[in-house]
């Protein structure tokens, strides 16, 4: 008799620290042989991996995996939500969201994978079940980091960051913008921020107004309007 496969349930985001667009939690059921396979292929942290290659394992990912979860989280609603909870906590809902869907479909997994941005995996394993019971027994692994030590939180974290990045060009082509990857620390970003808030007054929904460099930019172009009278 062959030996059983381990079904990996790995979950990682992308799109955390921009101020620019949705953040994206994508969650894979795969294979760990078939994850470790795309590890010697070269599948790494996906922002260790170029554009190019990651589109590549991008849709080769997608054939080998069991399943395949999505989830976006726009700019709006981590503005609404983090007048109530930390992004931290708004994780944790959507990673335990991405379980939920696996265990009511009924797809099995013996393993679960977890990339954290609490200081504890512990602390934010607690998070996550206050929004969805763990089957008794599971093998939860949570670390930080856990998308450059195991392969299928790799393959997870591609999955997350193409989903995120391709977002980020229909953004571009519809408004004509250039925005990088929509990092505060960006001078495109900024530039255009500067502009919108200038002749608008007011963000376009794509912008994560709750961040401290939407913030602090309106409260300079509101200043040096009334410096102007």
């Amino acid at each position: 008799m062959g030996k059983q496969s381990i079904n990996v349930l790995a979950i990682d985001e992308a799109g955390r620290g921009p101020v620019i667009g949705s953040l994206f939690i994508a969650g894979v059921i795969i294979d760990e042989s078939k994850a470790e396979k795309f590890s010697s292929d070269g599948v790494r942290d996906s922002k260790k991996m170029s554009p190019e290659k990651r589109d590549f394992f991008f849709s080769k990912i997608k054939e080998e995996a069991v399943k395949v979860y999505c989830v976006e989280v726009t700019a709006s609603e981590i503005d609404y939500k983090r007048k109530k909870i930390s992004l931290n906590e708004l994780e944790a809902e959507k990673m335990a969201r991405v379980i939920e869907q696996a265990l009511e479909e009924g797809i099995r997994f013996d393993k679960l994978i977890l990339d954290v941005p609490d200081p504890t995996g512990k602390q934010f394993v607690d998070r996550i079940k206050r929004y969805v019971d763990l089957p008794e027994g599971l093998e939860i692994i949570a670390e930080h980091g856990a998308d450059d030590t195991y392969p299928a939180c790799s393959v997870a974290s591609v999955i997350a960051k193409v989903n995120r990045d391709r977002s980020v060009r229909r953004i571009e082509e519809e408004f004509g913008l250039d925005l990088n990857s929509g990092y505060p620390h960006e001078s495109k970003v900024i530039d255009y921020m500067k502009r919108v808030i200038r002749e608008k007054g007011e963000y376009p929904d794509f912008v994560r107004e709750s961040w401290a460099t939407a913030e602090r930019i309106r409260g300079e172009v509101v200043q040096r309007k009334i410096g102007d009278y």
